[in-house]
């Protein structure tokens, strides 16, 4: 599903594997395709990255 949406495999180690997605997916597309993951495959999980200032923990806002 992530192909299909136009991502890419990133990094695929023995730990997290790290996926690129193109924000005109758009999130709740995003969100939807790793959530069925998630169900797939009980104890996975997953995360945004490079949306949150990780300090103040308001999104970054790059997308705009």
């Amino acid at each position: 599903m992530v192909v299909a949406a136009g991502g890419r495999l990133d990094v695929h180690t023995t730990g997290p594997m790290v996926y690129t997605i193109p924000i005109e997916t758009g999130f709740p597309a995003i969100e939807q395709i790793f959530a069925e993951a998630v169900d797939a495959f009980p104890g996975a999980q997953w995360q945004y990255a490079n949306v949150y200032d990780l300090i103040a923990g308001e999104p970054l806002n790059w997308w705009e």
